[in-house]
């Protein structure tokens, strides 16, 4: 009875450290992904880039997989008294393998993209794919809506349609705000045909409370969401 509450008490600690090592090194692992989404803007965009989108599987593989290797490695030492070499050479073989699984996930999500630039958009998959270039003309057309998400929160979609039916969501770049309006101006220039969502008067409420919100950046954000959707 005794040896399967020391047996829980243990598993228990098992799992309390691993979410403190989780939480302990968020600001470590949101700076690492930082660093890796830069670092590919910098070798994959160009001058004239206006948004650039990456795969978001990356951010989870970074966010969980390195705080895994942490708890191995805190395992192996809380618990190395208490292993056989045979023990700790397994431990071993996993950490190493999931190094390997990360570092290679990374390195093909690297090369996974889309890069919107003044002169058309880029996209390629993998390193192993070739870039397919599309000029303004083959956009068929553009879609500009918003719908509501968890806890009422408003989701802006910036949709631009292909002419071989793929479809680029320009909102999943993390500079949309920034540069969606010269994006959006561009198009117009380029005689497409751009469908907006106008804001409904019972949401424009809801749309001030979330993006005019204190603080710098923020501010500046209704006014391009009102420029994009109309009101």
């Amino acid at each position: 009875m005794n040896k399967n509450s020391s047996e829980t008490s243990s598993d228990w600690q098992n799992v309390m450290i691993f979410f403190m090592v989780l939480i302990i090194s968020l600001p470590i692992l949101g700076s690492l992904y930082e660093w890796y989404y830069n670092f590919q803007i910098s070798k994959l965009s160009n001058a004239s880039t206006l948004l650039f989108i990456h795969d978001d599987i990356s951010q989870w593989i970074i966010t969980f997989a390195i705080p895994i290797i942490i708890f191995m490695a805190i395992f192996i030492i809380k618990n190395y008294s208490h292993m056989n070499a045979m023990e700790v050479k397994i431990c071993l073989i996993i950490i190493i393998t999931i190094i390997m699984i990360l570092t290679f996930f990374l390195f093909l999500k690297f090369f996974d993209y889309t890069d919107i630039s003044k002169d058309g958009i880029h996209v390629r998959k993998n390193i192993f794919s070739n870039i397919k270039d599309y000029n303004w003309s083959d956009v068929t057309s553009t879609k500009v809506s918003y719908k509501r998400g968890n806890k009422g929160a408003l989701i802006i979609s910036y949709d631009i349609y292909l002419d071989d039916g793929k479809i680029v969501h320009a909102n999943d770049s993390k500079d949309f705000f920034d540069n969606i309006v010269n994006l959006d101006n561009l198009m117009q220039n380029e005689k497409i045909m751009i469908s907006r969502q106008k804001i409904l008067s019972k949401d424009y409420s809801d749309f001030v409370s979330q993006y005019q919100g204190p603080g710098g950046a923020k501010n500046d954000r209704l006014e391009v969401v009102v420029k994009i959707l109309g009101k």
